[in-house]
């Protein structure tokens, strides 16, 4: 299980503090811009009243926990245990999803050509379902490959 809560910073000092406000300064706005074009985009309309909040809200709380970092503290622990229980929750979702779909496509897919990596089935008549290998190599080809 992929645990996201080791790598996070639980007693940040004055520098983590202040770049963890450059990041709302830079993140707000920028979501804020990804809002107003989706909002173009799905509505055919420019939705400046949402965007403006969003972007002014975090320009503003990010100017304020630069200027003051003991302020920023409490939003950093929570800002970091919510997004480390997301990211938990959807990388661990994604993970098994992925490994089900393609060990499922790839069953389903091998079934319908007939090809099973495993041999099923007795035959009496054999004396051992023993395969012989091939013979390996000398170690001495191994230095001298080509």
């Amino acid at each position: 299980m992929i645990n996201p809560y080791k790598h996070v910073n639980w007693s940040p000092d004055t520098r983590a503090l202040r770049n963890f406000a450059k990041s709302l300064m830079i993140g707000f706005p920028v979501l804020a811009l990804l809002v107003l074009l989706a909002g173009r985009f799905f509505h055919g309309t420019w939705s400046l009243d949402f965007a403006n909040r969003l972007g002014g809200a975090g320009l503003a709380a990010g100017i304020l926990f630069w200027l003051v970092p003991v302020l920023a503290r409490p939003f950093y622990l929570v800002w970091y245990a919510l997004s480390c229980a997301i990211g938990l929750v959807v990388s661990n979702l994604l993970l098994g999803l992925f490994y089900y779909t393609m060990f499922t496509a790839t069953g389903i897919l091998r079934r319908t050509l007939g090809k099973s990596p495993v041999q099923s089935g007795l035959d009496r008549a054999a004396s051992t379902y023993w395969i012989e290998a091939p013979p390996q190599p000398e170690p001495k080809s191994y230095f001298h490959q080509s």
